[in-house]
């Protein structure tokens, strides 16, 4: 597919676009610059900020999600690309006349039009840490041009390789962007090339091939390790890893002929998708050495988007029962685990594709409401106490609480989620122990008393009975200690 052609005709529907995520051209860890970078970081410090951040991704997945459904520019539709630590989400939302616009979420979900580079259509791929977008956007003379973006200075043209189009997909925090670019031939037609701009004002530099005419780069790291793919001589699209010194390396395929690489994180770690001999093509993980096989949801075919610094997976697949896609999570410890398992039943969405994840475990990507609009979301962890997967930790969740706490009384089976949820002393289990951080949790939350009633949930048991009254016992116990030892309250003057 050549990714550069494909803005290129009226607005791409969904199934275009998904296919345009599986052929990694608009995927993967992404940045953007524009001005020199604010700050540099230390290999050292950066390795000693990723081993703190937790469990390694062989450890079982057992979050919860709280499911936030991004606004639009007052169009149906909007897609989420892109997400940094700082929860800010690039993508590019639909305005009320039905044209697209690159735009940033703000942690809060708030919208920004970043603008375009002169005609009414642009899209953002990729930011990085300190709030730099890349992306594509058309000149007024109709030419899809790379663009960076910064909060100074606007949207910058980052130019082509002599042809008549480009895209930037991917930056690093030292301000370096991939993506592709045309190459202008002597019988004057073009060909796509794999490129990278060492700043907003270097030009784009032509990658290293296998042997083919085109090449695309979809992402980079702070180590200027590159990942994308390359055709070979043969015409066959190969996932390859460029080094920082710019030699390639094929990454093969699962049989097939065809592969192709979305994202690669801090440790040089590689996701994508590759062929089985039948054609059908399956989301992988190379971990520097051997390349594995991630599998699906059911159906024939998945791709990965994209992997965070732990080696947590976010990507795409069929299921068995539709012809609609699904998104997924995958860890080693875990396998493949569709995404809308693990977010509030009965929300009446959809999610169809997942195509970023921070280092903070947040999750980027569209989802449906069976209307026939896609719309822009994000997946943020639950915290524990969060029963009922609102965001917010409140007396909405007693209930909940107590019916994973009720079945360890009567031994009904509890799910998973809740009794992960509960579990606030953070001890791996849910038990009674937990009742009095979970009361605590409420308390600091909203500063609020814990009516008893909401605490018993219908109907009526031995065992809820007895939750609900070593409950509200710990947590009056508590009141009173703290009235005992509060300060005295000042008279008035």
């Amino acid at each position: 597919m050549d990714c550069s052609r494909i803005e290129a005709t009226p607005r791409a529907r969904q199934g275009v676009r998904l296919a345009y995520l599986m052929r990694g051209c608009a995927t993967g860890r992404q940045d953007d610059t524009g001005t020199q970078p604010l700050v540099r970081v230390s290999w050292l410090a950066v390795i000693l900020w990723a081993m703190a951040l937790g469990a390694p991704a062989d450890a079982a997945i057992s979050t919860r999600y709280v499911l936030k459904v991004l606004p639009t520019l007052g169009g149906s539709n909007a897609y989420a690309y892109s997400v940094n630590n700082l929860n800010q989400i690039v993508g590019e939302a639909q305005r009320s006349d039905g044209l697209y616009h690159a735009v940033m979420w703000n942690s809060q979900g708030t919208i920004r039009d970043l603008g375009d580079l002169g005609y009414d259509r642009s899209a953002a791929y990729g930011i990085n840490e300190v709030g730099q977008v890349v992306g594509r956007s058309y000149l007024a003379e109709g030419d899809p041009h790379a663009f960076v973006w910064t909060a100074g200075q606007g949207m910058k043209d980052l130019g082509t390789l002599g042809g008549t189009s480009s895209l930037a997909v991917g930056i690093n925090n030292i301000g370096q962007m991939v993506g592709q670019a045309d190459v202008l031939l002597p019988d004057w037609s073009t060909q796509f090339r794999a490129a990278r701009w060492s700043s907003s004002t270097s030009g784009a530099a032509a990658l290293s091939s296998l042997g083919g005419k085109y090449s695309h780069a979809a992402s980079i790291n702070d180590a200027r390790q590159i990942a994308g793919y390359a055709y070979n001589a043969q015409g066959q699209a190969r996932a390859v890893r460029w080094s920082s010194s710019g030699a390639i390396q094929d990454l093969g395929t699962f049989g097939g002929a065809r592969s192709w690489a979305t994202s690669i994180n801090l440790f040089g770690q590689v996701v994508g998708r590759a062929e089985a001999p039948n054609g059908d093509t399956k989301a992988f993980f190379w971990n520097g050495v051997t390349k594995s096989n991630l599998g699906t949801l059911g159906g024939a075919n998945s791709s990965a988007n994209s992997l965070n610094t732990l080696g947590y997976v976010v990507g795409v697949s069929d299921i068995a029962s539709s012809d609609q896609t699904r998104g997924f999570i995958w860890s080693s410890g875990s396998g493949m685990i569709d995404l809308n398992g693990l977010i509030p039943s009965g929300s009446g969405w959809t999610i169809t594709s997942a195509n970023d994840i921070n280092d903070l475990g947040v999750i980027v990507g569209w989802a449906t409401n069976g209307h026939g609009t896609y719309q822009a979301v994000s997946l943020a962890p639950a915290k524990p106490g969060d029963m009922n997967l609102d965001g917010v930790i409140n007396v909405q969740d007693i209930n909940p609480f107590v019916a994973a706490l009720n079945s360890l009384f009567t031994g009904s089976p509890s799910s998973l989620d809740l009794a992960t949820l509960g579990d606030l002393n953070g001890d791996g289990v849910l038990t009674v122990q937990d009742i009095n951080p979970f009361l605590d949790a409420i308390t600091a939350s909203q500063g609020t008393s814990v009516s008893l009633s909401l605490v018993v949930p219908e109907p009526v048991t031995p065992a809820s009975l007895l939750a609900a009254w070593a409950m509200g016992a710990g947590w009056l116990r508590r009141q009173r200690s703290r009235a005992d030892h509060a300060p005295p309250i000042a008279a008035a003057s």
